[in-house]
């Protein structure tokens, strides 16, 4: 079965720039402008593998993006971003279930090490 990420955040650039180094490393992406879009995306596709969602964006932000999906699904590991000042600590987000929390830009190798072991697992 394919996995799919899905990439979540309110900046079109932010996402297709995420996506893009996504597929260089041979791996699936589809896109989401905001948590309730991507919410929609997860109930309707069950190859959604693993989630990177920015915290700060209209229409549903990562924090509510991460308190629904956990009603979903309390494994489906994921990974919050966030420019500047957050809305949550990493602290929090690890403790809603993140894997990890990253300051945009984020550091892509570490994030395709946490996607593939989590693949893997």
């Amino acid at each position: 079965m394919e996995n799919l990420i899905l990439v979540v955040d309110d900046e079109i650039g932010v996402r297709e720039a995420i996506c893009t180094f996504l597929e260089i490393e041979g791996l699936n992406a589809i896109e989401a402008k905001s948590g309730r879009e991507a919410l929609a995306i997860i109930k309707s596709n069950k190859k959604i593998k693993f989630i990177i969602s920015d915290v700060r964006m209209p229409d549903g932000d990562g924090v509510f993006l991460i308190d629904e999906l956990r009603k979903l699904d309390p494994i489906l590991p994921f990974i919050i971003l966030v420019s500047g000042q957050a809305d949550i600590t990493r602290e929090e987000a690890i403790s809603k279930g993140a894997l990890d929390m990253f300051i945009k830009p984020p550091n892509m190798e570490k994030i395709i090490e946490l996607i593939k072991t989590s693949f893997s697992i």
